[in-house]
């Protein structure tokens, strides 16, 4: 007499087994979300820094910082979701490229103005720039001790979430 016992899976066995796989891939998705998510703000750190760097070699070069192609949607900044972005860095070969930020839309981007001096009550010996992004993924804004740029009569923190200058630096 045969024996009508199968070796395998059954399909019970199946469910199970895609149960737990299931349930254990829905524990790492979010980890994975929020270390991306932090990657992308180091990134944009990354491309201020940079984006900082390529500006004073414009001006050491040239006795100037590029004039900000700005929106007037904007409020005048120039903004990295909008075309053009930094195109006179990468014109003058300051930048390869321009710098984006990862996400680039109306929620993250970056932005740059140049002020005259006396802007805002920001009084020194020649124009200063504002260069920062618009939003953290990771965290809602900058901590205490981290870089915000104001001046007396403007703080830019109220439009950014980071934000440099070099106003003073000489």
């Amino acid at each position: 007499m045969r024996s009508t016992k199968r070796a395998g899976f059954t399909i019970t066995d199946g469910v199970l087994v895609i149960s737990v796989v299931s349930i254990l891939l829905s524990a790492l998705v979010p980890g994975l979300s929020m270390t991306t998510a932090r990657e992308r703000d180091q990134q944009r750190l990354e491309h201020m820094q940079a984006i900082s760097e390529a500006l004073e070699a414009h001006r050491s070069d040239l006795g100037h910082y590029p004039a900000a192609d700005g929106d007037a949607w904007l409020g005048g900044w120039e903004a990295s979701h909008r075309d053009g972005f930094m195109a006179a860095l990468v014109k003058s070969g300051y930048l390869a490229e321009p710098l984006l930020d990862p996400l680039n839309d109306d929620a993250h981007h970056y932005r740059y103005v140049l002020h005259q001096d006396g802007n805002y009550g920001c009084v020194g010996e020649r124009e200063f720039f504002v260069l920062g992004f618009t939003a953290f993924e990771t965290r809602p804004s900058m901590p205490l001790g981290e870089r915000h740029f104001t001046c007396p009569e403007r703080d830019f923190s109220d439009e950014l979430a980071f934000s440099s200058s070099t106003f003073g630096q000489h």
